[in-house]
């Protein structure tokens, strides 16, 4: 948010004033709407059974990383590829590195909710 404020009061020497800050707020405001809203339906109200509530904590953990992921490449980083990125790539942990045993692009957690690509009934 930082950067973002910075490059705000900077703009002003090119022409307007850009309003990073007001978008990248309204953007996580609606990314948090947008990641409950897509991990409800782990919700342990019926519908994901006795284990939907650590379902739920993944999908939100997963959601969160990929955010972040977005966040780094969308505001972190530069286009030019000799330009260090403003802090490092996030690193996700071992423990939740869902590719660590498995082959690529398949999954080794236990507690992984099922993929809508895998189960259309979901």
């Amino acid at each position: 948010m930082k950067r973002a404020r910075d490059n705000d009061a900077e703009s002003v020497k090119y022409g307007p004033r850009t309003r990073q800050v007001h978008w990248l707020t309204k953007s996580q405001r609606d990314w948090k709407a947008y990641a409950e809203s897509h991990c409800a339906v782990w919700l342990p109200d019926g519908s994901g059974g006795t284990i939907g509530g650590l379902f739920y904590a993944t999908c939100l953990t997963d959601a969160t990383w990929r955010r972040t992921r977005d966040i780094w490449g969308d505001y972190l980083t530069y286009m030019s590829e000799t330009t260090p990125p403003v802090l490092p790539e996030p690193v996700r942990p071992i423990s939740e590195d869902r590719t660590a045993e498995g082959s690529e692009g398949e999954t080794s957690t236990a507690a992984e909710p099922p993929s809508r690509a895998r189960n259309p009934s979901l």
